[in-house]
């Protein structure tokens, strides 16, 4: 899946840039603990990541880089050394463990028909992004992994599916995951309609106050 990267610190700068002149545009994209941390070391980095490829980089204007990546395979720290210029790693490919093709099957159907749930309740056509995907040949995997990126669910909940080795697992996870985000979308609409309706009221009860004053 293909992912637009804003990349502003010199440190990060310099990971492409070595990514492009020193190692065939490959790179390790991970993600930090807590993004407020400008420095971050080791102890501040999720340890599960993706390789990725690295397409296209555009300079922007003040001096930060604009690049498009391709994730290519999960993959998890090895070892990690923070040189001067830039940090290096050396990651383990995950391989992903499919236990049981029938099961995997069925939990994917039952994610698709909550896509549909998921396209009323948020207005957004991904499940027929994912369901075309699936039509050209992509694994469940791969659809796992867009969905994830393409959905509203939290940073956290994204995370934990990316370190989740069985594939079973990882559907079930993000069907319920979707479930959540579904009935808390309900219930957000229904209260935003309380409020209106509440507001409406008041509104007309000071007109009618306004007109038997006159």
């Amino acid at each position: 899946n293909e992912i637009n990267i804003d990349v502003a610190r010199p440190k990060s700068i310099k990971v492409i840039e070595a990514a492009r002149n020193k190692f065939s545009d490959l790179l390790f994209v991970t993600s930090q603990i807590d993004p407020k941390v400008d420095n971050p070391e080791l102890k501040d980095l999720y340890r599960v990541g993706s390789i990725c490829a690295l397409k296209i980089i555009r300079k922007n204007d003040d001096g930060s880089l604009r690049a498009i990546i391709l994730a290519t395979k999960r993959a998890r720290i090895r070892e990690y050394y923070d040189s001067l210029s830039y940090p290096i790693v050396e990651v383990e490919t995950i391989e992903t463990q499919s236990s049981d093709f029938d099961e995997e099957s069925l939990l994917l159907k039952d994610l698709i028909r909550k896509l549909g749930d998921y396209k009323r309740s948020f207005s957004n056509n991904i499940n027929n992004i994912i369901v075309s995907r699936l039509n050209k040949g992509a694994s469940s995997e791969e659809a796992i992994d867009l969905l994830s990126q393409l959905s509203n669910i939290s940073f956290d909940k994204k995370q934990e599916l990316l370190e989740e080795i069985d594939n079973s697992q990882r559907i079930r996870k993000l069907t319920n995951y979707l479930s959540i985000d579904i009935l808390e979308n309900e219930i957000e609409n229904e209260i935003n309609k309380k409020v209106r309706e509440s507001i409406d009221k008041n509104q007309r009860e000071f007109v009618l106050r306004e007109k038997c004053v006159q």
